[in-house]
């Protein structure tokens, strides 16, 4: 009896877990831009409450063939828009959460101050490089909004 209850039990528990992580996930949304050599990209909340802490993850990835240039001077400038406060605008590559061949990850903190839709605008200064011959410094820029309401 105790054998044939337990897969039942964890197929709801899974279930379960898929299901709050498909309505949590459903909140979030990418804006990225994608080249042959890499992925610029924000992965953000669409809706979130004014007052309350917050952030976006900016990330870079490199494509097949080539790495992120961990030599390069990275930097991403926020242009905050009205009714978010945010403690830091510029980010460089100390700031990253996550600096590798493969990928980098700046996590961006904010907080709406008011309610209403906000959108930003990041300008993203990178650099890829296939082998040590040949590397790519462009400067992409991201936009994104967000919707905060009620505290």
């Amino acid at each position: 009896m105790k054998t044939r209850s337990l897969p039942l039990i964890l197929g709801i528990v899974t279930a379960a877990c898929l299901a709050g992580t498909a309505a949590a996930d459903g909140t979030y949304k990418v804006s990225q831009t994608s080249k042959d050599e890499y992925r610029v990209g924000v992965k953000y909340r669409t809706e979130v409450k004014t007052g309350h802490l917050t952030h976006a993850r900016l990330f870079v990835v490199a494509k097949d063939g080539w790495k992120v240039n961990a030599k390069f001077p990275f930097k991403v400038e926020i242009t905050s828009p009205s009714g978010v406060s945010m403690e830091k605008t510029v980010f460089k590559k100390g700031d990253a959460k996550v600096m590798n061949d493969h990928k980098a990850v700046f996590k961006i903190p904010y907080k709406a101050t008011s309610d209403g839709v906000h959108a930003f605008k990041a300008k993203v200064k990178l650099s890829v490089c296939k082998g040590t011959t040949k590397c790519l410094f462009p400067t992409e820029t991201l936009k994104w909004t967000v919707t905060s309401s009620g505290e």
